[in-house]
């Protein structure tokens, strides 16, 4: 995933040493598209479960094989929108749907 998140940095000028910021605007839109999933349970729900009193909170969610699908599919989904990915590679399939 660090490639993908790269390229997000890059195309809104995010410095390296503070990724913080995108993972942040991540976790919002990911909140936006997802509103029943509360990542704050996923992050406490990790640490009790781990022993911790603190974790990151990309921590725990890849921890959570479901929410790291869906937040994998949200950023796929961004760098489509952008246009971050070369031509030859797709990350949704076609449907009827479409445009």
């Amino acid at each position: 995933m660090f490639p993908k998140y790269q390229s997000l940095m890059d195309y809104f000028g995010i410095p390296d040493r503070h990724n913080g910021i995108l993972y942040k605007e991540l976790y919002k839109e990911f909140y936006n598209t997802y509103p029943n999933i509360e990542i704050n349970q996923i992050v406490d729900d990790y640490c009790y479960d781990n022993g911790l009193e603190r974790c990151f909170t990309l921590d725990a969610i890849k921890h959570d094989k479901t929410v790291r699908r869906l937040l994998e599919s949200l950023v796929d989904g961004l760098l489509e929108k952008y246009k971050l990915l070369p031509e030859d590679v797709t990350v949704r399939e076609k449907t009827i749907f479409d445009d």
